[in-house]
Order: C-alpha cells, then sequence, then structure tokens
C-alpha cells in the first residue's frame, strides 16, 4: 500500500513536470528564455534617517565617484553632527560598515570612521554614527558610506551641511501633501471618495495587486505636524489655490490667472504654468501603487527641493496602465506669512510599455502619457523593424514576424515593483541594421555581472535569436549627470571597424573594441563648444578652446570616416551650430573679435558659412560695408542684426536686419513622432508607422536572453574629467546645460528656476525669494583708494574681508583676478564674475548677505545695502556710503553692460 501511494506521488510529479517543460517549450519555442540573473537587481538600496523618517534612497557602487556634480541628495546635520543609516540587508552584518566625509568634490578627506550597529528593521538594518570633526557652517561635504568585506566595497553617495536652523522635516510634509492633494482632487473629480474602507483589484501585466484606497479626512483648516512654533500657520497644500483652470466651467477657474496657465492637456509634464485638471489627471482614475521615499535634492535654512519618485496605476474600460512618477518641488519658507512657498514644481509621467501600445486601428506603437516628447527610435530600412525607449527601457517592434521584446531595462512584469532598475543611468540607441540593434548604456550598470559598476556599456541585441550581449565596457568615475552632457550629447559605433566614439567628460575618444586600446581624438576644448549633429553622427569643433583666436573648425563625419578642416585666410572663426544635418559658422576679422566683461567671445562678422559635413558650401553670406552683430535661429530661419562700420572714422551705426532662410533635410524615415489625443483629451505620444508597415492585432512578446555576461573588453576610463571651466547649468531634476559664463549661467536660474555650480561642485547661484531688505554694512572694514583703476582691487578686498577671509590689499591688488584672489586664499569662498546678469539677481546675492561690486561711471562701487527703493554703495574714491534711488543706480549701471562681481559660501 505504501509503495503504491509512493509510486503514484512520484508518476503524478513527473506527470506535472513534464507538462510545465512541454508548456514551456512550446511557448517559448524560438524565443530564448527570460533571464533572471541578468535582469534582476541584486544590491538593495540604502537610506539616511532623518527625524526619524526614512529619505534619499542611495544606490550602491562598487566603484569610486568623482563628486563634483553628484548632487543626487543632501542631509543636514545640527550641532550633535549624528548620522543614522540604513543599509540593505544583502549587506553581511558582518561587513565593515564606515563612513568618509570628504571635500564636495571628494578630493580631500576630512575625517572618517566606523559606524556602530544599532538593530534590524525589516530588511534593513541602522548603523549610526556622530562626525567627530568642526564642519564649516552652510559648507557642503561629500559623504560616503562604504560597506565592506573580503576586499570588495560597495559605496553610498550623498551630501551633508551643517545647519543651526532648518525646517525641513515641514517642507517633506508639505511636499508629501503637495503631492497627495493632486491624487484627492482625481478622486473627487471621479467621484470614488469612499467612507469605508474598499478593495480595489487590478491584473497588472497578468499579476494580481491588491490595493487598498485609505480615506483620509483633509480639511483646508488642517495643519501639518510641525516642530516648530514659527511653523504653526502653515497649512495642508491646496492646490486649488496654485494651479487655475483653463475650463471656465471648472469652480477653480479664474479669469485673471487664465492667461498664465500654457499647458492644457498634458498631464505627463507639469509645472506650476500648466492646468489644474492636468495636475489632478483630468480624465483618468489613477492611484499610488508605491509610496514614495522622499529624497532631498538641496537644503538650506530657510529652502529645499524634494523629489518624491513612485508608481501609480490607472484603470479605465478594463485597460490597467501604469506609470513611473517623480515629481519636483522647491520649497522655501516665508517668514513674512509664516508659510511654505512653492517657487518650483515639476512633475514627469512616464507610461510604462506594454502590448496594449500596439494600436493597429491608428497603426501606430503608442507610448502613452509621457513627460518625453522627442522619444528615442532607430529603425530598419524598410521601417519594419524598429527599436525605441520608454520610460528607460529598449524596446523592439518586430512587425514581420509580429514580436516584440524588452531588450534592456524594466520589462512589463516588474510594473509594480519599486522603479529601481530604471534609475541611475540613461540609454543611447546607436544603430539598427543587419538583424543587431546596437546601444549604449551609460552611468550605474543595475543589473547582471556588473550590477554597481559606474560607466559606458555597449550593447548588441540580436533581433532573430532575441539575444543581449555586451560587447565593451568603459569604467568612469564621472556621475550621471556629467555624463548627460558628454555620453549623453555623442556617442558612435561603426561595427564594420569595430570602433566606439564617444564624448566622455572633456574628451572626445575613439575605443577599439578588438585591442581594447583607447585613443584621445579632441581635448582642451570646452564642452559647449563641440557640436553635435541631430542624428549623432557628425561632430564640429574649433582648432583651439581660446574661443576669439580660432583659425580652423573640424568636421568628423563618422559615417565616412572623412575629417575636414575649414579656414578664412587672415580671419578668426566662431561655430554657431549645425542647421539641420549642416554645419554653421561665421568669420571675422582678428580686430572684430573681442570679449565681453563676463568673458563671453562676441564678434562682428564679416561673413557666414553654411556646409555640408563633406566641406562643401551650401550657402554663404557676405554684404559689403556690412557686419553681422547678432544671430538668431527660429525654426527654417536665421535673423541677424547688422552694423555698418564708417570706413574713415570706424564709428559703427545700426543697419537694417537680414535673414537667411534654408530648407532642411526631409526626414527619410517612415516613423513619425505624433502627438495625439485620447477619449480623455489627455496628449498621448506614438511612433506613427507608414502606410505600408501595417500594425498587428495580436503580437507575441520574446523574452530576452543574455549571452556571455560581462564582455572581456574592458577600457579603462575613470581619469578622464568633465570640463573644469564649465559653468554648471542644474533643474531640480538635474543637470541641464554647461556654460562659459557665470552671468547667463545665473541669469538664465534666474529666469528659469535652478541653481548654477562650478566645476568644483560649489554652488555659485541658486533659485530663492528675496528678503525685502538687507545690509551688511559695518560688518566689515572699508577699503579707500585714490585712483579709479584701483577701485575694483579695493572691492575685490573688500568682499574677500566680508567672507571671512584675512586678506592682503597689496596682494589682490597684484593678483588683478577676481576669482584667482578667492582661490589664492583657498576654497571656504567662491569669487563670481556676475558680469550681464539683471540687477535684481546680483541684488539676489547681497540677500543672501554676500555684497557685490559693480561698475559706476569711471569707477567699481560695493553694494551694501538696499531695500524696494533705495541702494546704499560704499564708494572707494569718495570714502563714504552713497544712498540713491534704485532705479536711477540700475540706470547708472546699465551703461557699463550691468558688470558685477561678488562670492559666494
Amino acid at each position: 500500500m505504501i509503495k503504491r501511494t509512493i509510486f503514484g506521488l512520484l508518476l503524478f510529479i513527473i506527470i506535472f513536470i513534464g507538462a510545465a517543460l512541454s508548456f514551456n517549450y512550446i511557448h517559448n519555442k524560438d524565443h530564448g528564455e527570460r533571464p533572471v540573473e541578468g535582469y534582476n537587481p541584486t544590491m538593495g538600496k540604502a537610506y539616511i534617517v532623518y527625524d526619524g523618517m526614512k529619505i534619499n534612497s542611495m544606490q550602491g557602487y562598487t566603484s569610486t565617484l568623482n563628486t563634483s556634480l553628484y548632487r543626487d541628495s543632501i542631509f543636514p546635520v545640527d550641532s550633535s553632527k549624528a548620522v543614522t543609516v540604513m543599509l540593505p540587508d544583502s549587506i553581511d552584518t558582518g561587513a565593515d560598515i564606515r563612513y568618509e566625509l570628504r571635500s564636495f568634490d571628494g578630493s580631500n578627506l576630512v575625517e572618517d570612521g566606523d559606524f556602530r550597529f544599532i538593530e534590524r528593521v525589516g530588511d534593513l538594518n541602522k548603523y549610526s554614527v556622530s562626525l567627530r570633526m568642526d564642519m564649516t557652517e552652510g559648507v557642503e561635504y561629500s559623504f560616503v558610506i562604504s560597506a565592506k568585506k573580503d576586499k570588495e566595497a560597495v559605496r553610498f553617495y550623498s551630501r551633508v551641511v551643517r545647519l543651526s536652523a532648518e525646517k525641513l522635516s515641514d517642507f517633506i510634509a508639505y511636499a508629501i501633501s503637495f503631492s497627495d492633494a493632486a491624487y484627492a482632487g482625481n478622486k473627487a473629480s471621479n467621484q470614488v471618495a469612499s467612507t469605508t474602507d474598499a478593495v480595489t483589484t487590478f491584473n497588472v501585466s497578468g499579476t494580481v495587486a491588491s490595493l487598498k484606497n485609505e480615506t483620509e479626512e483633509t480639511s483646508s483648516e488642517e495643519t501639518i505636524a510641525t516642530s516648530t512654533d514659527a511653523m504653526a500657520g502653515v497649512r495642508v497644500a491646496d492646490i486649488a489655490s496654485v494651479f487655475s483652470s483653463a475650463d471656465a466651467m471648472s469652480s477653480v477657474y479664474s479669469a485673471s490667472s487664465v492667461a498664465d496657465i500654457t499647458s492644457d492637456g498634458n498631464p505627463g509634464y507639469v509645472t506650476l504654468n500648466s492646468s489644474y485638471e492636468d495636475v489632478t489627471y483630468s480624465g483618468m482614475k489613477i492611484e499610488r501603487i508605491s509610496e514614495p521615499v522622499p529624497k532631498v535634492r538641496e537644503v538650506s535654512t530657510d529652502g529645499a527641493v524634494i523629489e518624491l519618485k513612485y508608481k501609480a496605476i490607472s484603470e479605465d474600460n478594463n485597460v490597467v496602465k501604469t506609470y513611473a512618477v517623480s515629481e519636483y518641488l522647491t520649497l522655501e519658507y516665508n517668514n513674512g506669512e509664516a508659510s511654505i512657498d512653492v517657487n518650483d514644481y515639476r512633475r514627469f509621467v512616464n507610461q510604462d510599455f506594454n502590448e496594449e501600445g500596439f494600436d493597429a486601428v491608428t497603426n501606430s506603437i503608442s507610448l502613452g502619457i509621457t513627460a518625453d516628447r522627442t522619444p528615442q527610435f532607430v529603425a530598419s530600412e524598410n521601417s519594419k523593424v524598429v527599436s525605441f525607449v520608454a520610460d528607460n527601457s529598449v524596446w523592439i517592434y518586430n512587425n514581420e514576424t509580429r514580436t516584440y521584446s524588452n531588450a534592456y531595462g524594466s520589462s512589463t512584469e516588474e510594473a509594480e515593483k519599486e522603479r529601481n532598475p530604471q534609475e541611475g543611468y540613461e540609454i543611447r540607441l546607436l544603430s539598427l541594421e543587419d538583424g543587431l540593434l546596437d546601444f549604449a548604456v551609460f552611468g550605474r550598470i543595475n543589473e547582471g555581472p556588473r550590477e554597481g559598476q559606474n560607466g559606458v556599456a555597449l550593447y548588441e541585441y540580436d533581433i532573430e535569436g532575441a539575444s543581449l550581449r555586451e560587447i565593451s565596457f568603459i569604467s568612469s568615475s564621472l556621475s550621471l549627470d556629467a555624463m548627460r552632457l558628454s555620453v549623453g550629447r555623442f556617442c558612435y559605433y561603426k561595427r564594420s571597424e569595430r570602433h566606439f566614439y564617444l564624448l566622455l567628460g572633456n574628451q572626445l575618444l575613439d575605443a577599439d573594441i578588438f585591442s581594447g586600446q583607447m585613443e584621445t581624438l579632441v581635448s582642451g576644448i570646452p564642452t559647449s563648444q563641440i557640436m553635435v549633429s541631430e542624428d549623432g553622427t557628425v561632430v564640429a569643433y574649433p582648432n583651439t578652446g581660446d574661443t576669439i583666436n580660432v583659425t580652423a573648425v573640424h568636421i568628423l563625419d563618422f559615417k565616412t570616416g572623412k575629417d575636414i578642416e575649414k579656414k578664412e585666410p587672415g580671419h578668426v572663426m566662431a561655430l554657431l551650430g549645425f542647421v539641420g544635418e549642416d554645419i554653421m559658422y561665421g568669420v571675422s576679422e582678428p580686430e572684430d573679435a573681442s570679449r565681453d566683461v563676463d568673458g563671453t567671445p562676441v564678434f562682428l562678422f564679416d561673413k557666414l558659412y553654411i556646409v555640408h559635413s563633406n566641406g562643401v558650401v551650401v550657402k554663404n553670406y557676405e554684404k559689403e560695408g556690412l557686419l553681422v552683430s547678432g544671430i538668431l535661429f527660429d525654426d527654417n530661419t536665421i535673423y541677424l542684426s547688422r552694423i555698418r562700420r564708417n570706413e574713415e572714422t570706424g564709428a559703427v551705426e545700426e543697419a537694417d536686419d537680414d535673414y537667411l532662410s534654408y530648407k532642411p533635410d526631409e526626414d527619410q524615415s517612415g516613423i513619425k513622432v505624433k502627438i495625439v489625443e485620447n477619449e480623455a483629451e489627455n496628449e498621448e505620444v506614438c511612433l506613427k508607422l507608414p502606410e505600408y508597415v501595417y500594425v498587428s492585432l495580436s503580437n507575441e512578446e520574446f523574452f530576452t536572453k543574455i549571452i556571455g555576461g560581462s564582455s572581456d573588453v574592458t577600457i579603462d576610463g575613470r581619469e578622464i574629467a568633465s570640463d573644469e571651466n564649465g559653468i554648471y547649468i542644474y533643474a531640480p531634476s538635474g543637470i541641464t546645460g554647461v556654460s562659459t559664463s557665470v552671468g547667463k549661467a545665473v541669469q538664465q536660474v534666474y529666469e528659469d528656476g535652478g541653481y548654477v555650480v562650478d566645476s568644483y561642485g560649489s554652488t555659485l547661484y541658486r533659485e530663492k525669494q528675496m528678503k525685502p531688505y538687507l545690509t551688511v554694512a559695518g560688518t566689515f572694514d572699508y577699503k579707500a583708494v585714490d585712483q579709479p583703476e584701483d577701485t575694483l582691487a579695493a572691492c575685490n578686498y573688500m568682499c574677500l574681508l566680508a567672507a571671512g577671509i584675512d586678506a592682503d590689499y597689496d596682494e589682490v591688488r597684484s593678483l588683478n583676478s577676481w576669482e584667482g584672489s578667492f582661490l589664492q586664499y583657498g576654497k571656504e569662498a567662491r569669487g563670481v564674475n556676475l558680469s550681464g546678469v539683471k540687477m535684481d539677481t546680483a541684488i539676489g546675492y547681497l540677500s543672501d548677505g554676500f555684497p557685490f561690486a559693480a561698475r559706476y561711471e569711471d569707477r567699481f562701487v560695493l553694494v551694501v545695502s538696499y531695500n524696494d527703493d533705495f541702494i546704499r554703495f560704499y564708494d572707494p574714491i569718495a570714502d563714504t556710503e552713497v544712498r540713491q534711488q534704485r532705479y536711477l543706480f540700475q540706470l547708472k549701471v546699465n551703461e557699463h553692460s550691468n558688470e558685477f562681481y561678488t562670492y559666494y559660501k
């Protein structure tokens, strides 16, 4: 009896396993297998514990980062300098858990030490330490958590700043309340609010998720829990008071504010100028399926930038869609109103792609609601095979076989998981031909044998075999933000020669995949002066980094391999950019090339050229007796400002404007990006296929398999740095550009929001509200001089004293360099040339307690006080303070193009 029972059980098990294997074989025949190890991250995140809450998720790196442009997160400490962290249980408790406190760029070690284990909390381990060394208040430091065992180390990076007072807990509470209000508004509009708990079940990619809708009693009189009496008046975020409706029938419509709405029907990207309908996801039934862990991107005594990232889900007519949502709030405490002001708000929504995106009715691939209006895609010559990027994942659609694959990144089966696989890296699609897709991933590698490594990985995807293999890996110490400005702009793989070309930091490189050797093609050229064509196959750059002494322009066509040099005898040159796929540059006499007060090159061009990548001139512009003083690109027209020079006197006068028109090459690709409205009148992005390609009603998913793991070709690029002379512009969500002029970068941030940093990571300017008045008079000694030419040195010296630096006037005068004088005395403060900004921007520095020098008539004066109506400045020649009406002072400094100098700590 027992034998018969055992035999029956064994037979049942054999039949069950055989059936399962048969089903798996039939279902995945010729597809390959879904990789598990290659696509599933194994390294958990670390967190900072602040005021009892978990904040600042940090990914682990197995390589060392250059932190000068790494601004992912920051946390404050008070005088106790206590730091508490939580590490994932994937890090063995027997590991050596240490920390490093470094200068912002990581070059100098301030102190290091050991963490002390506190307790286990769920799947995390809590550690604590109190920093020993004195930290200069308000100065940001790099903070590195290191977990080391058996000579293998995992590092988690953040920043830390000591503040005597801050309101971060209140800012975080307000940010969460602000985000909650959007979903509450959505729920109210769909009339699904309930006084009892309800369970909604969605079927997401074959996985059942039970979501509990929690009811919340909200009231306009409810206050956020605070730790300070000063915050007692802060209310729960009321987005109806921030956003106006574009619908005249709406209860939040305001005729006076509707003109400010610049975005309507686009819930994928929301700003303070979006409509109330967009911020509340009008027409959708949406809710969160994961709770955000707040990340503090920036923090000061009275302000903070808070990031919230999470997954959301919507359901309509039994169609389920999931989204990756990122919100960024720039908040500031308003002392006068005892309230929190929202200075900037940006929300990015990117829909997860799945098979529902293949729309046979419109013959398109719908990427849904997404913040990205210019999605990356490449296609085969006949457009029947297309690869595209959707929410940082690579997808392939093969119309000929009616199949699709997730080649890299999260699959649809991972839609409900924390958005870990899609963070820390970006993708560049390179080419799709001969049945192979080439693409590059730069930043942190999140999966597979290289998990935690940082650099640039080159991949090849075999479409027929649905297989992925790594071709090469270039290690780098640059942060993702730094690589966005280089690799993100240009990389090109020439498969026939096995050469991988890319911009990395401040160099243009040629990596030989066969030998593993790397050659520098271009270096010493400002990043902003290296131009890249829209299709990413042509690079143009000047022959020197000295922008007013360029004598040749190089054009590299990586498709043809040609290197063309353009010159103009007796002239200097300036690259102006790409016009379609052609290059435009101007030439001028050497004496007509100069620098503005902020160091920006200024040219008077006597000729303009537009040339093909092969060097052939397409169009040139030259008018006798006239010089081009300004150029403005607008669609297919180039507007030219001109002057006329008197040959006898040399005097110049304004001449009539002119223009150049051009017809860009028509896009030969059969696939077009279209913006369409769905039934709820919300805008969606789709890839419209040509008429001769028909999207199938039914498509089968092929699962990608990994071949070979990591490649044997690893190239060391860790010593390559960013442009040390660059001035970097950040939005709340990350880096947006680089400039050679502090003034122009600061002015852009003043108008658009964000902050400006130098190549060492020092913050030169941040978006803020100015105090109504401030004075620094009497906080440092004045310096009188006899000659106007010495007044700038006197102002320089006084600013050093105001910064708390014991400087010597004669030494400052002999240095004759505003920025150089601050570097001479250390890095406690940074000298800043603000020339060209609006006066209100310069006053923003004084609002923070930093006086500024201004060119006034024949001298420089130091501005030490302001209010709404008056400016007070010290005149080093008269050796006295002068009080002047603000508008009159502005007229005076405008005469000298707003030449300002200050410093920042």
